[in-house]
């Protein structure tokens, strides 16, 4: 929206004029509001709409790509960048970068947080392409703002876009010192190996700290140190600087095209009986989502794709997932909120999640796919979000696959006795469902059933 205070005007689910009539105002609005799944999205026109070609999202029908038009950033790339926030393991980046392979896109996953060290890990196991840090979202945003200043200081780029260091009337000064002998308890710092916003320790200062690599010492000796005591490091920060800044180590607003991720969903759940109905924005676990909102609007990504349990429909009136809505729309982002169900695409567990697409105005606005499978329904949304489930139109010709049922899942695993002492064991059988062919499935050709219970 532009101009004035963000607001539009809908008559019977259609937007009314580009101004109000019969009433002298400057105020106007550019974007409509679509019943079905919660969906605000740009009012294109001829002069607006840089991809003619490229229909609007409708409100159903088959999920098209992540498509890369004309934008805010650069003209369309090869290859999508994507942040992983709360990944875990990167389930949902996974998915989502073997999802766009399917429909032709190039998506990557080039950078991930998450506060658990083990996830993270896991992730750098199974992806080490991708630049994985184990921070806090909150600390995790304050290191990209540290990092902005930090390019902005060091790096500047000239007429043809090459990448040159700043002057420092400091260095010679810096050289002459680095020739003299260290007195007895000093340590000569060799190199910068990483970055880190928050403490060392759980009393110390929070702050941006450097990982130090000392001269004469092993890697098992680096050190995090503040950058309040490298103040004679300055040609070593600066080195630390354009590497990083070239390598990508952090994203710099326009950097990500993707941004994806599921905060917390603890302190709504309902099977949290001690859940903060009176104030849930007590809860830090909450408060995640207004932290992953604040990454968006630091980074503005041309998409964003943020997940969570249905009970954030249920939970104080829906308030968490009309806030997440509410920020993108004041961000200027096209958004939509759905409802999916993971037995409508193949999976043995009806298991709905809500899920909340935004799109940067001059993008397409991506649609939530139709079910694929038949699907034994367990539970439903609240009845004011019913229209937001992703599903067929009533009446509508369908042809789905059979529901998977749990049998369909485990039928073909060894049975397990209860002085079973092996941590591994082959199958014994061969697979007797498409499902369980899919998941046997691999490059390697040996399975095992893991029995750890």
């Amino acid at each position: 929206m532009g101009g004035a205070p963000d607001f539009q005007i809908v008559l019977a689910g259609k937007p009314v004029g580009s101004k109000l009539a019969c009433i002298q105002s400057d105020y106007y609005f550019d974007m409509e509001y679509c019943v079905e799944y919660s969906t605000f999205r740009t009012l294109h026109n001829n002069k607006s709409f840089k991809s003619p070609d490229l229909p609007l999202a409708s409100c159903s029908g088959n999920v098209p790509a992540i498509a890369s038009t004309n934008s805010h950033h650069e003209s369309s790339k090869a290859e999508l960048a994507l942040l992983d926030l709360y990944s875990g393991c990167g389930g949902m980046s996974t998915g989502l970068c073997l999802g766009a392979k399917v429909s032709g896109v190039d998506l990557v996953t080039r950078w991930s947080v998450d506060s658990d060290e083990a996830a993270c890990e896991s992730l750098k196991l199974n992806h080490p392409e991708t630049h994985v840090r184990n921070d806090s979202a909150e600390d995790f945003l304050q290191l990209l703002k540290e990092w902005e200043k930090l390019c902005k200081r060091y790096i500047t780029w000239d007429m043809k876009g090459r990448i040159q260091s700043r002057s420092m009337a400091s260095k010679k000064a810096i050289d002459a010192d680095s020739n003299d002998e260290l007195a007895p308890g000093e340590f000569e710092v060799g190199k910068l190996v990483d970055i880190h916003y928050g403490s060392s320790n759980k009393k110390g200062k929070r702050g941006l700290k450097f990982k130090v690599h000392w001269k004469g010492y092993s890697d098992r000796e680096d050190t995090w140190e503040p950058i309040d005591e490298l103040s004679n490091c300055q040609e070593l920060i600066c080195d630390f600087v354009r590497e990083g800044f070239r390598s990508k180590i952090l994203p710099l607003p326009g950097d990500v095209d993707v941004i994806c991720g599921g905060p917390p969903c603890q302190g709504i759940s309902g099977y949290n009986r001690y859940r903060s109905f009176d104030c849930p924005w007590d809860d830090e676990r909450n408060r995640q989502i207004g932290v992953f909102m604040d990454i968006v609007e630091f980074l503005k990504p041309k998409f964003v794709l943020m997940e969570n349990v249905v009970d954030i429909l249920r939970f104080d009136k829906a308030s968490l997932a009309r806030y997440a809505l509410s920020r993108l729309v004041h961000m200027k982002y096209q958004a939509r909120l759905g409802i999916m169900a993971a037995g409508c695409y193949g999976l043995p567990q009806f298991r709905m999640r809500v899920f909340v697409w935004g799109a940067h105005p001059s993008e397409k606005l991506p649609q939530f796919p139709l079910p694929t499978h038949d699907v034994i329904v367990k539970l439903w949304p609240p009845p004011e979000f019913e229209r937001n489930t992703v599903a067929y139109d009533e009446g509508q010709a369908l042809e789905l696959e059979k529901a998977v049922v749990l049998q369909d899942a485990i039928s073909d695993l060894p049975a397990v006795s209860n002085q079973e002492s092996r941590e591994k064991m082959s199958y014994d059988k061969l697979p007797e469902t498409e499902f369980q062919r899919y998941i046997r499935s691999t490059k390697y050709g040996n399975i095992f059933f893991s029995c750890n219970v």
